[in-house]
């Protein structure tokens, strides 16, 4: 089980969270097309003819590529691999002569990945989550990853694969350390009744009926990675009619897309709108679920 730092009513990133779907963001999490620096055009001898011919320069070694969400190419693939051999993917990989695999944190692989073989990590991996891998390309599968792979080395959870993410994954992959907390995946269904249903290293650990948001402020429909989480905190807002809210202690909340959380929340019945944008469980529920959803969890909202 990895350890959590608990903040209460802070989070170093660039979203404002106000609790309950009554905060946006600031601004989107930063989202960047794959970079690289390229390398510098070779000297060109500029002495006389006479002048004995200049030694060709000697390649540089691939410098390390910027990858976000959407991003196709050689390095999402290597990037892929060893997020699989360092355990934060559901799947695992082997090379396909592991007698002239590239070391672990080798950059020459960057560019050209080797062959291997992919095999699910965990039994009964549901449908949606294994529609999210492509391997190859960064899906939000490849960017939940990154994020709890980020947030276990103490660097910024922003799901982006930059230089201070791949100097340190390659680091663990030549050391061989892996992660030791498991995969977990949400799917929360908005079908009446309401449910929220948590997969967990193969088999399903909780079900419990769930609010999402009312009309007026629904809970958007899509996968995104949990990027904050708080043991508790105190939710304040205005609602969609103008009045202004202040939920204090609000447990167990797992921040996934802008304000919308999951989290504990009292209530007299569960399994229908309610909320303003979050889903809603039992305290107990919450508690369970706390324990198993991580920094980059999946969270799936489907009607």
């Amino acid at each position: 089980m990895r350890f959590v730092r608990v903040l209460v009513c802070t989070i170093a990133s660039a979203w404002l969270i106000a609790g309950c779907g009554s905060a946006h963001p600031l601004a989107s999490p930063p989202a960047s097309a794959a970079t690289a620096n390229a390398a510098a055009p070779p000297n060109h001898p500029t002495a006389a003819t006479s002048a004995p011919a200049a030694s060709k320069p000697k390649p540089k070694p691939p410098a390390d590529p910027t990858l976000s969400l959407g991003t196709t190419s050689p390095a999402v693939l290597r990037l892929q691999q060893l997020l699989a051999v360092t355990h934060y993917l559901p799947l695992r990989w082997q090379p396909a002569d592991a007698a002239s695999a590239p070391a672990p944190n080798s950059l020459a692989a960057l560019a050209r990945p080797p062959a291997g073989h992919w095999t699910w990590a965990y039994p009964d991996v549901p449908s949606g989550l294994r529609s999210f891998w492509d391997p190859g390309t960064y899906t939000v599968l490849t960017e939940g990853a990154v994020m709890a792979f980020e947030h276990d080395h103490g660097l910024a959870v922003d799901g982006i694969a930059g230089p201070h993410v791949w100097r340190a994954l390659l680091q663990a992959a030549a050391r061989h350390q892996v992660d030791t907390a498991g995969y977990s995946y949400v799917s929360i269904r908005e079908s009446s009744p309401e449910m929220l249903s948590l997969w967990s290293n193969g088999k399903i650990v909780l079900t419990s009926e769930t609010n999402t948001g009312i009309a007026a402020s629904p809970t958007a429909i899509g996968t995104w990675p949990v990027y904050a989480r708080f043991v508790s905190q105190d939710m304040k807002g205005t609602d969609p009619n103008g009045q202004p809210y202040n939920d204090p202690n609000v447990p167990y909340v797992n921040y996934f897309h802008g304000g919308d959380a999951i989290h504990g929340f009292v209530r007299a019945s569960y399994g229908y709108p309610q909320s303003l944008g979050c889903a809603e469980l039992p305290v107990p529920a919450a508690a369970k679920a706390w324990h198993y959803i991580q920094y980059g969890t999946l969270v799936t909202v489907e009607t």
